[in-house]
């Protein structure tokens, strides 16, 4: 207290002198205790202390460098050892397992064609299947040339699905004498040929795209098996049914049909050309009806027949007229001559 009252009394020159000098002094100090510490020499002991302290501390760095790798190196090894564990008990658990598969979308190719080829089995690992997806959908589609496109979709409690899209050959339509092979969507695939190969139908004065399309779409949708009994179709409209069909059958029968009521009604087919005695026709125009060839001869021939007595009857008349006119022109020819 005595020395801050000493300081308040002097004047603002005094205090600054002082304080000046003090520092100076500090600095004259600091200067001094440097040069001695530069002139002072360390002696041999001194300087082995201090170098076994400094490799001391770089061995504790190291150490603990060390220790924070083995840290790491340890976990890493806890997790992969736990990851195997719980990947293990889930591979003995039928969770992993391939519960049930199944195809859907495809007409012309058979289920278990498509299950052979994809090489899917039931209780197979999921993961493996799932991995090799791409793989799978390419094998199914390079296999097929009626299939389009393949997608396998893993659903609930591991069932399988192999959902198919076709784009299935459906026979040969006929341009200028040729054959082309046409797809469903109707494109034309492949090159012309002269002749028909295979046991596909043949299609008939289609000459209109929109027609065969449309028909095509129609045809598609049918039984197989119906398909299959199918071997040629003509386009053969009326004035009256402009969408006229008529189909030459397998086994020797004939069906005439509508385009737009064609899938509907085909259906049937197996079970009315059953109940026929006998080859015939059946009409699928207007309800759905058969009848023998027998009748449609029948038919023809008294259209024949009627037409004829028609023709007998107008040949009649027509001598009766001749033999009036040459009695009115013999009697005029007596008045004249009396």
């Amino acid at each position: 207290m005595a020395k801050k009252k000493k300081l308040d009394d002097l004047s603002p020159w005094a205090k600054y002198q002082k304080e000046h000098n003090r520092n100076s002094f500090g600095k004259v100090k600091r200067s001094e205790i440097k040069k001695s510490n530069k002139n002072k020499k360390y002696s041999t002991s001194q300087i082995n202390d201090h170098l076994q302290k400094w490799f001391a501390n770089v061995v504790n760095w190291f150490k603990n460098i060390h220790l924070l790798e083995f840290n790491v190196i340890s976990v890493s090894l806890i997790v992969m050892m736990s990851l195997v564990v719980i990947g293990g008990i889930y591979l003995a658990t039928p969770f992993s397992r391939v519960r049930t598969v199944s195809v859907v979308g495809n007409k012309r190719v058979s289920d278990s064609a498509i299950l052979k080829k994809s090489g899917i089995k039931k209780n197979q690992l999921l993961v493996t299947d799932l991995w090799n997806r791409s793989k799978t959908e390419s094998k199914i589609k390079k296999g097929f040339s009626d299939i389009e496109k393949v997608s396998l979709i893993n659903g609930k409690n591991n069932r399988i699905q192999i959902r198919i899209t076709e784009n299935a050959v459906m026979g040969y339509v006929v341009r200028n004498g040729l054959y082309y092979t046409v797809k469903q969507d109707g494109t034309m695939v492949g090159k012309h040929q002269t002749q028909p190969s295979g046991n596909y139908p043949i299609f008939r004065n289609f000459k209109q795209n929109e027609n065969l399309n449309k028909f095509l779409r129609k045809y598609s949708s049918i039984p197989n098996s119906v398909q299959n009994s199918i071997s040629e179709v003509d386009f053969s409209p009326t004035k009256t049914i402009p969408n006229r069909i008529q189909l030459y059958m397998n086994d020797g029968n004939e069906v005439y049909a509508i385009i737009d009521t064609f899938d509907k009604k085909m259906k049937y087919y197996p079970e009315i050309s059953a109940s026929m005695k006998n080859k015939g026709i059946i009409n699928f125009e207007v309800g759905a009806y058969s009848y023998p060839f027998s009748m449609k001869d029948e038919e023809n021939n008294s259209n024949d027949s009627s037409t004829t007595t028609v023709k007998k009857k107008n040949k009649t008349k027509e001598s009766k007229s001749a033999t009036n006119k040459k009695d009115i022109s013999q009697s005029k020819s007596t008045q004249k001559s009396f």
